[in-house]
């Protein structure tokens, strides 16, 4: 196994129990909506570049991909 899959697989593990450990005590209202938002986005495009392989796509595909959870992620925000 590689070792930045390593890397990626524990920074992803941390970051899921930074999203339970906010939404028990640390935050409250848009201020976590705006952290896990943060997070969703960290762990997604992680996911994306590192496992899907977007790293080694073509420059259209990783603006799509970005520009998606970025879109997605201010949706939210707005609609919460």
């Amino acid at each position: 196994m590689k070792r930045a899959n390593v890397i990626l697989w524990v920074a992803l593990v941390l970051l899921t129990l930074l999203t339970f450990y906010s939404s028990e005590d640390l935050f409250s209202g848009t201020q976590l909506v705006l952290v896990l938002m943060g997070i969703v986005i960290i762990k997604f495009l992680g996911i994306g570049f590192q496992y899907v392989g977007l790293k080694d796509a073509a420059p259209v595909w990783k603006v799509l991909f970005t520009g998606f959870i970025l879109i997605f992620a201010v949706l939210v925000v707005i609609f919460t």
